[in-house]
């Protein structure tokens, strides 16, 4: 599944209804009843599904100090096979 915005269309009439529909989209995305804002603080991790929570941040002033982020990413599928033995291991 690509995340980009590509899209193929036959008309202009076809392109303007995806422009319309791409604009009321975004204006649901930044509607701020449909926004959680959350300013960490030194030592704070924040952990979610990337495929399932979509996320974005805000700009920063280089100036008030250093930004450090850390990105991590985990294999579901050698989570899963962990969770199996590990429940496996702690019913026997």
């Amino acid at each position: 599944m690509s995340r980009d915005s590509r899209f193929e269309v036959s008309s202009p009439e076809a392109a303007a209804k995806w422009y319309a529909a791409s604009l009321a989209f975004r204006d649901m995305l930044y509607d701020p009843d449909n926004l959680v804002k959350l300013k960490l603080q030194s030592g704070d991790m924040i952990v979610f599904d990337n495929l399932r929570v979509m996320h974005g941040r805000q700009g920063y002033r280089a100036d008030r100090g250093e930004r450090w982020l850390q990105g991590g990413y985990l294999e579901w599928d050698s989570v899963r096979s962990l969770r199996r033995v590990l429940r496996k291991n702690i019913n026997t």
